[in-house]
């Protein structure tokens, strides 16, 4: 239930955080067209800059979930493996994603790219890699519920073997 309320907040924060930049764009464009109206170009001049940050930070992650819905998980899990790369490279955008990425999610990006590249091997079939990177998961992310679910069932698939 915390996480839950956790996220929730998280939710809130990121609109509010979205509204600020929304309401700051506005009032520089009244300051620069003071007799405009102006509310429309801050909007789409936002999801511009919107757009473009997160497609470019989050390049790699977006590229390696439309190949993995694809079922192309050879191609994805390189392309999760570069967006940890860069991730790991630039942690300030990761830490702050809510404000860079208007990203609400309590699970780190460098986190998301472990268990999606992990979750690509188990889809491969490759159970060795994909143990690798769920318990990989696990060490830089201590409390990743996901990495540890996973890696239980994949014992218990063990077990049953």
């Amino acid at each position: 239930m915390a996480s839950g309320k956790q996220n929730g907040v998280r939710i809130v924060v990121s609109i509010v955080i979205q509204m600020i930049c929304i309401w700051t764009l506005t009032s520089i464009f009244h300051s620069i067209y003071p007799n405009e109206d102006v509310w429309p170009i801050s909007c789409i001049t936002y999801c511009v800059i919107y757009l473009v940050l997160r497609y470019t930070f989050g390049y790699h992650h977006f590229i390696g979930i439309s190949k993995y819905k694809k079922k192309r998980y050879a191609d994805a899990v390189n392309d999760f493996i570069k967006s940890y790369i860069f991730f790991a490279k630039y942690k300030w955008i990761d830490k702050y994603r809510l404000i860079f990425l208007m990203s609400a999610s309590s699970i780190s990006y460098r986190e998301m790219a472990l268990l999606n590249a992990a979750s690509c091997f188990g889809q491969l079939g490759d159970i060795q890699n994909s143990t690798l990177y769920y318990e990989r998961a696990l060490v830089e992310f201590p409390n990743s519920e996901l990495a540890m679910l996973a890696l239980n069932f994949i014992n218990a698939a063990k077990g049953n073997a």
